[in-house]
């Protein structure tokens, strides 16, 4: 049995859970499932439904979210400190690509950006992930698991240090069991999220914080090094020592919905280069006196860091206009509908 403190709430959340204390008790989704939720409340774990007034506003609570139960139902969605979100995956019908953004997790503190080190290793992937953890509202730490399998780690540790703009580095091995170096990152009351592609050890470093086999593990495919999807869901526990972890299915793509904040913050390294620039809107391509092209001349900027950048700028750029497009045709089918409604009144 946790209190409801020991599962995460704080002060901002009994402010927002005031207009709504009538309606019933507070509670957080701990898991998602196709026939409905599991949260977790003061009096321990339950089943839940979404009420229907929440499927009539489109609102879909995610795990990690504060909410308020009552008989049975999820009553209302609690406003979130931060949200874990991507634009839906390639291959979806068009209707579901074209609604909300899909929320990973929320409420989320930190962010374990697992990388492994073997062939899945990609600095412009890292990039990436660092971005959306921090538009996401939590603090990421890199994670670079299988330890064991890295001949020189000391090197591969700095490798990741040249693009994660200050970002804890930590390397462990779960398969060994060793991950004391995580522990600093797991303070009691707080929600850590696993994310990373599927292969690089989730769901074992998941059974190693846990102190039991709880998540089914795979072995990745020897010919390539790529993983195997085995989180299915994603599920938060609370974990030995106080702290709440979210484990994630393996992400095959990580498409940006909106990632201004995030971008500037993984790469802050370039943002405190372009201050030196020139022109306030320098795009860093060929305007003179470019503070960040100069620092790729003098070999101070890898240029590939800076290209990577100047790609995850031109996607959300690119994201961001057809969000708004995409919201003025709804905006406009609306004003629609209202006309036809009031014309039919008058002519009643």
């Amino acid at each position: 049995m946790f209190s409801l403190e020991d599962l995460g709430w704080s002060a901002s959340f009994e402010a927002h859970y005031a207009p709504f204390r009538e309606l019933g008790e507070p509670a957080r989704v701990c898991a998602q499932h196709r026939d409905g939720y599991r949260i977790l409340t003061a009096q321990g774990e339950v089943r839940a439904e979404a009420a229907g007034r929440l499927f009539h506003n489109l609102v879909t609570p995610s795990v990690g979210d504060w909410v308020v139960y009552a008989e049975g139902a999820i009553r209302a969605l609690l406003p979130r400190k931060g949200a874990l979100t991507r634009r839906h995956s390639v291959g979806r019908k068009s209707e579901e690509r074209a609604a909300a953004p899909q929320v990973i997790a929320s409420n989320v503190d930190t962010v374990f950006v697992l990388t492994s080190l073997n062939r899945d290793f990609s600095p412009r992937r890292l990039e990436r992930y660092l971005a959306f953890a921090w538009e996401g509202g939590a603090k990421p730490v890199v994670v670079l698991s299988k330890a064991d399998l890295c001949e020189d780690l000391r090197a591969s540790v700095a490798e990741t240090e040249t693009v994660t703009c200050g970002v804890p580095v930590v390397a462990v091995s779960a398969l060994a069991g060793d991950v004391a170096a995580l522990q600093p990152f797991l303070a009691p009351r707080t929600t850590v999220a696993l994310v990373g592609s599927s292969g690089v050890g989730k769901s074992t470093l998941a059974n190693r914080l846990l102190g039991e086999e709880r998540m089914a593990v795979q072995q990745i495919r020897t010919s390539d090094d790529t993983g195997r999807h085995t989180t299915r869901h994603r599920e938060l526990f609370v974990i030995p020592g106080g702290a709440l972890l979210v484990d994630t299915p393996g992400l095959r793509e990580l498409g940006f919905v909106e990632a201004e904040d995030g971008l500037d913050a993984a790469f802050s390294d370039i943002e405190e280069l372009a201050r030196a620039c020139r022109f306030r809107d320098c795009s860093h391509g060929n305007e003179p006196g470019c503070g960040v092209k100069g620092a790729v001349e003098e070999g101070k900027l890898a240029e590939e860091r800076l290209e990577a950048y100047q790609h995850l700028r031109r996607e959300i750029s690119f994201q961001t206009r057809k969000t708004n497009v995409r919201a003025a045709l709804a905006e406009k089918q609306r004003n629609k509908k209202l006309s036809r409604a009031i014309r039919r009144m008058q002519e009643e």
